[in-house]
C-alpha cells in the first residue's frame, strides 16, 4: 500500500513538473535575426549532418526572398534589428511567435504556389552563451510546378454563386486550362490562369485570370505608397486580380433567353482569390460588361421567337460600367473542421455588396444586396465516456441545431440625365433580382416567383420570369446530426421559408411565399471549404397560380438559410 502511494505521489510531482515546464516554454521570450533565410525544399541536401535545409540560391527558387520577409512580417513576426527595435517593446514568448508563424505557413500555403510550407528554428550549432537569445529563422518552401495543365470536365458557372445552384438546371462542360505560377511579379506568387470551355449544348466560354500581390505593382519611385500599404494593421495582404471572359448564360427554363457576355473585371481584395478562409472579405471591383440578349428562336420556324412580348422588349445589346464593393465574413465562422466535418453549428455568417453603374454605360442604376446567417447550438454532441447509455431522445437530438437567415436586396433605377437608360421606369432584365430554388426558397424552381409574363417559352412554366427590383428571403430550421452518421458530415434538417419578389415597396408582404419541409445535407469539404449538398422536400404553404413549384429539389450551397 505505501508502495503505491508512494508511486502516484511521484507520478502527481512528475505531472506538475511537466506543466510548469510547459508554462515556461510557452512564456520563453524569442529574439530572431533579421532577415529570415529561405530554404528549397526540395534541394535541401540533409545528408550533412545538419537538422535544417541549406540556404537555397536565387536560381533554386522563383519565390522572391523580398516577398518572404514582408510576408513573415504581415502575420506578426517580430526580427530583432538592433537598433531598430521599439523602446520598452518586450520580445514575443513562444506561444506568440509560434501563432504569427503559423499564420505565416497557412497564407503561403492558400497562394496556391507551394507543395509545403515549413519553418526552423537554428542558431547555426552556436551555444546560447555565444549567440544570445537571437536565433535565425529558416524558411523551407517546396514549390509547385510553374506551371499546371488540365483537360477534363466540370460544371458550368460558379455552382457557389449568390448562395447556391439548383442541380435540376446545372449543366456540365468540357474544360481544358493551363495555369502559371510565380512568373510576371519577381517571385511575389502571382498566378495566371487560361481555360476553355465546351458545354453539353455545345456553347464555348473562354476566360483569363492573373491574381497577384498588389504592392509589387505600385511604382519604386513612390515609397510613400509602399510603406502606407505595409504599415496597414493587418500588413499589406491586399492582392490585384484580373479576369477577361466570354460567356453565354442560359436562362431558357426561366425566362426563354441566353444572355451573352464579354467582360473585363479589375479587383482589389484583402485576400488572393484562392483563398477563402480569411476571417472577413472585401473587395473593390470595376466591372465593365457587354450583355446581349437573345430570344429563344422557334424549333419549327427559325425566324420566329418562341419567348413572350414582355421579354422581346429587352432584346439586344447593353453595357454596363460600374464600380462594387463586397463584404464578406467568412463562410466557416465557429468552427472545428475536425470534429464537425465543415458544418457551421454555431456562429454567424454576413454579407452586403453595393453596385453603382453610369456612364460610360447605358445602364445606371445603384444596388444592394446581402444577408445573415445565425447558428445557434441548442445541444452538444453526446459524450459516450461521460454518459455510455443515453437514451432513446439524447440520442436522437445530440447536437441539436437552431439556424436563422435573413436575405434581401434592392435597384434604383438612374438615369444620369437621359445619358443611361432607354426607359427611365424600367431597369435592365439583366440587372433584376429573380428569386426562387435550395437554399433561397425551397418548394419554388429558379425564378419561380415575382412578376411573370403571361406566356412564355416551351421550356418556361408559368410564362417568362421578368424579375424585379426589391425581393427578401428568410429562412428558420432545425437540424440534427444524422443517426448512427453523426462523424460523417451528414445532417436532417426541417425548415420553413418565407419570401417575396415585387417592385412596390408597399406589397411586400402581400406577395409573401411560405413553404415548409425537409431534407439531408452533406459537407463538401473537398470541393470548398463551408461547402455542403443537400436534398429537400417541401410544400409550398402559400403562393400564386402562376408561380413555378417543385415539391423535390436537390442544390449545392454555403448554408441552410
Amino acid at each position: 500500500m505505501a508502495s503505491s502511494g508512494s508511486r502516484e505521489q511521484g507520478s502527481n510531482a512528475e505531472d506538475q513538473l511537466q506543466r510548469a515546464m510547459m508554462n515556461h516554454l510557452q512564456k520563453y521570450p524569442i529574439q530572431l535575426k533579421y532577415p529570415a533565410r529561405i530554404a528549397d525544399e526540395k534541394s535541401s541536401n540533409h545528408n550533412d549532418g545538419s537538422p535544417t535545409p541549406k540556404e537555397s540560391t536565387s536560381a533554386s527558387l522563383w519565390t522572391s526572398s523580398d516577398f518572404v520577409q514582408q510576408r513573415l512580417l504581415d502575420a506578426g513576426v517580430t526580427f530583432d534589428k538592433g537598433n531598430q527595435r521599439e523602446t520598452g517593446s518586450s520580445d514575443p514568448t513562444l506561444t506568440e511567435m509560434s501563432n504569427s508563424l503559423d499564420k505565416f505557413v497557412v497564407g503561403m500555403e492558400t497562394t496556391g504556389c507551394y507543395e509545403s510550407v515549413k519553418v526552423i528554428l537554428d542558431r547555426d550549432g552556436q551555444s546560447p552563451a555565444e549567440n544570445g537569445k537571437k536565433q535565425n529563422l529558416v524558411v523551407s518552401l517546396a514549390e509547385k510546378t510553374w506551371y499546371k495543365l488540365y483537360v477534363g470536365g466540370g460544371v458550368k458557372g460558379d455552382p457557389f454563386a449568390n448562395g447556391g445552384q439548383d442541380l435540376h438546371n446545372t449543366k456540365l462542360q468540357l474544360e481544358t486550362s493551363i495555369g502559371l505560377r510565380n512568373l510576371f511579379s519577381g517571385g511575389c506568387c502571382d498566378i495566371t490562369n487560361l481555360s476553355y470551355a465546351v458545354d453539353q449544348t455545345s456553347t464555348p466560354s473562354f476566360q483569363l485570370t492573373h491574381d497577384r500581390p498588389l504592392f509589387p505593382l505600385l511604382p519604386p519611385h513612390a515609397p510613400a505608397w509602399r510603406q502606407s500599404l505595409h504599415q496597414l494593421r493587418a500588413g499589406n495582404p491586399w492582392h490585384a486580380h484580373f479576369r477577361a471572359s466570354v460567356d453565354t448564360l442560359d436562362h431558357l427554363h426561366t425566362r426563354s433567353c441566353r444572355e451573352r457576355q464579354s467582360s473585363l473585371q479589375m479587383v482589389l481584395s484583402n485576400t488572393p482569390s484562392t483563398n477563402n478562409k480569411v476571417d472577413a472579405y472585401k473587395a473593390f471591383k470595376w466591372i465593365a460588361v457587354l450583355r446581349d440578349v437573345m430570344p429563344r428562336r422557334d424549333a419549327s420556324l427559325p425566324y420566329k421567337c418562341d419567348s413572350s412580348a414582355e421579354l422581346l422588349s429587352h432584346v439586344g445589346p447593353s453595357f454596363k460600367h460600374s464600380v462594387l464593393y463586397e463584404y464578406k465574413l467568412n463562410k466557416s465562422i465557429s468552427l472545428d473542421p475536425d470534429e464537425n466535418e465543415g458544418h457551421v453549428l454555431s456562429g454567424y455568417q454576413a454579407n452586403w455588396s453595393f453596385e453603382l453603374a453610369g456612364p460610360p454605360g447605358d445602364v445606371g442604376f445603384f444596388k444592394g444586396w446581402g444577408g445573415l446567417n445565425l447558428n445557434i447550438p441548442l445541444l452538444t454532441p453526446l459524450n459516450e465516456t461521460a454518459n455510455p447509455a443515453p437514451s432513446f431522445a439524447s440520442y436522437l437530438l445530440q447536437g441539436l441545431t437552431f439556424h436563422a437567415a435573413l436575405q434581401g436586396g434592392f435597384l434604383r433605377n438612374l438615369a444620369f440625365g437621359d445619358l443611361c437608360n432607354n426607359n427611365k421606369n424600367s431597369s435592365n432584365i439583366c440587372d433584376r433580382f429573380f428569386v426562387g430554388g435550395p437554399n433561397q426558397l425551397r418548394g419554388f424552381m429558379q425564378a419561380g416567383i415575382g412578376p411573370r409574363a403571361k406566356t412564355g417559352g416551351s421550356s418556361v412554366p408559368g410564362g417568362d420570369a421578368m424579375g424585379a427590383d426589391l425581393y427578401y428571403t428568410t429562412t428558420l430550421a432545425t437540424s440534427i446530426p444524422f443517426p448512427t452518421l453523426a462523424n460523417t458530415g451528414i445532417r436532417l434538417f426541417s425548415f420553413v421559408n418565407a419570401g417575396a419578389l415585387t417592385n412596390r415597396p408597399l406589397s411586400l408582404l402581400a406577395t409573401t411565399r411560405v413553404s415548409i419541409g425537409g431534407g439531408v445535407s452533406a459537407n463538401l469539404p473537398h470541393v470548398m471549404n463551408g461547402a455542403r449538398l443537400e436534398a429537400t422536400y417541401a410544400i409550398p404553404l402559400r403562393y400564386g397560380h402562376r408561380d413555378a413549384r417543385r415539391h423535390v429539389q436537390a442544390g449545392m450551397g454555403f448554408s441552410i438559410g
